[in-house]
């Protein structure tokens, strides 16, 4: 059974991680999008099909979390660092995706 502590899986941990996944979600479907006409060709073979790209997106998004919810049960006061990285790359990525 999983235990998920509700003082550490607070509003804080909630948005900052809900908005890492959003901007994963996002940025793979833009990319998809940016894929489709061709302009994207900083993604590796690998990662063409969607489900390839949603797969390995999601997975890593769901490690990220667990860390930052490892990291706040410990205590450390930059928990949320790993997920603003992730989200601010998946900014990133969905900026440059978006032009095509």
């Amino acid at each position: 059974i999983l235990y998920v502590d509700s003082k550490v899986a607070n509003w804080s941990y909630w948005t900052v991680n809900g908005a890492m996944l959003s901007s994963s979600l996002i940025s793979a479907k833009l990319t998809q999008e940016c894929l489709h006409s061709g302009a994207c060709s900083f993604v590796p073979d690998v990662f063409h099909s969607r489900a390839a790209m949603y797969g390995a997106g999601l997975s890593a998004a769901a490690g990220v979390s667990y860390l930052s919810y490892y990291l706040k049960r410990k205590g450390y006061r930059w928990w949320f660092v790993p997920a603003a990285v992730v989200t601010a790359g998946n900014i990133a990525v969905s900026t440059h995706a978006a032009h095509y």
